[in-house]
């Protein structure tokens, strides 16, 4: 670790791409790696990409570089510009959930086919009887049983629901009925984005039995975690995403917002080529927005970092109290549940991969395709760091990414840093002059 924060000092001193972002009076100052995102976006070949990095509550270190359309090379992302999570959005929908268990509106062991009709019951028992012990916290943890490839959904059918995703949730209720479970509910896991859209539509059914309301689960999250944490650039599905238009459109030259890039050949349709941008018109520039709770929620990295602040809390804090969770129901979020299947070495609680042994460490990497975010954080050194890049398929640029950001010197060095440098420039133009 010593050695990569001499290297990356050595660097930034040595090319003129190092800056320092000064904070409000009293702050640290955030050590700007711009130009080694930029390497990484060069030599990756990427539209482009950001990130930032945390100490605790304080952002150290922050980076952008490259466009917001593949083409458009003088059309740059802004660090304002809406990003995409997918999957690390998960831990946000069991947060949702860990609040809702303490105010009683639901427990982690509510069954879910208490959640359902008396005549989707009847279905769910008939196809296996396995459904009947399938609970909140399994879904939550990926254990339930369920897996992705034996629900026999039709995708367009489940796009024609992103302008009624609450009766979207119903339809995919109604095929999962049909569905076997492929293990015992909480013996193994298994990766389901299916099962956390169930468990945004158990969550939307019991506050609105709890309270008497009519709300989504789309609008709990609006009302129990963005509004409080002052979250304003939220918004379901990758930005510019259309409710049911099947056919592409091009971007806008320039484009007003970062569009999504394909991860492979011919996705989303025939003649698409790797890396092009997928249009705004395009309704498969996300997933179906029914399975919004499993990871179809895009918005501004400094908005996401709110988010990510209440997962690095170690005690009970104002963070935890403005949005009404309990301390020991955030633990209870971050315990591992149930170890990967390759390894021992991490587990999966409620929504974040977690290192079995010391629980000290949290990471995520979430993508549609067209985007990919990764995020690592160490609960022990209070260090969180994450990326998002406005490609599908970069999740090696992601690690990279994540690397440079872990690598810049401590808080405290950042002020001697910036000295150094100075000192460097001004010697520099004493030769020269």
């Amino acid at each position: 670790m010593k050695t990569a924060k001499r290297m990356v000092i050595i660097a930034a001193m040595a090319f003129p791409t190092f800056s320092a972002v000064t904070g409000a009076a009293g702050q640290e100052m955030a050590l700007d790696v711009s130009g080694s995102f930029a390497e990484i976006v060069t030599n990756r070949n990427l539209p482009g990409m950001m990130g930032m990095r945390f100490d605790g509550s304080t952002l150290t270190a922050s980076g952008i570089a490259g466009v917001r359309v593949r083409g458009q090379n003088t059309n740059m992302l802004q660090a304002t510009d809406i990003m995409h999570y997918g999957s690390m959005f998960k831990v946000h929908t069991a947060t949702l959930g860990g609040i809702m268990v303490d105010t009683n509106a639901i427990t982690w062991g509510a069954f879910l086919l208490d959640y359902v009709s008396p005549s989707q019951k009847t279905v769910f028992v008939a196809t296996d009887a396995r459904w009947t012990n399938v609970t909140l916290r399994q879904l939550l943890s990926m254990s339930s049983g369920i897996k992705d490839d034996d629900v026999a959904l039709d995708m367009a059918t489940l796009y024609s629901y992103n302008t009624n995703p609450v009766a979207g949730r119903q339809y995919m209720l109604e095929i999962l009925s049909h569905a076997p479970l492929s293990t015992n509910p909480g013996s193994a896991y298994s990766y389901c984005n299916f099962g956390y859209a169930i468990a945004g539509l158990m969550l939307e059914t019991a506050w609105n039995r709890f309270s008497g309301e009519t709300n989504t689960y789309e609008q709990l999250m609006q009302q129990k975690l963005f509004a409080p944490l002052g979250i304003t650039t939220a918004t379901r599905g990758a930005p510019g995403m259309s409710s049911i238009v099947l056919s592409n459109l091009p971007a806008a030259d320039p484009s007003p917002v970062a569009i999504g890039h394909n991860a492979r050949t011919n996705d989303p349709a025939a003649g698409y080529l790797l890396g092009a941008p997928v249009g705004l018109g395009y309704v498969d520039a996300d997933n179906p927005l029914t399975t919004i709770s499993a990871g179809v929620w895009a918005m501004a990295l400094d908005d996401y970092a709110k988010l990510l602040q209440v997962q690095m809390q170690t005690n009970q804090t104002a963070v935890l109290d403005s949005i009404g969770l309990r301390f020991q129901t955030l633990l209870y979020i971050r315990t591992p549940v149930i170890v990967l299947p390759t390894t021992n070495t991490f587990s999966f609680a409620l929504g974040w991969f977690v290192e079995t042994t010391t629980t000290n460490r949290l990471g995520y990497s979430g993508s549609n395709d067209r985007w990919v975010s990764s995020v690592d954080v160490r609960l022990d050194s209070q260090i969180a760091v994450v990326a998002a890049c406005n490609q599908g398929g970069t999740e090696a640029a992601m690690r990279e990414a994540l690397n440079v950001l872990s690598a810049v010197p401590e808080p405290g060095m950042l002020g001697l840093l910036v000295l150094a440098y100075a000192g460097m420039r001004n010697r520099q133009k004493m030769s020269i002059g």
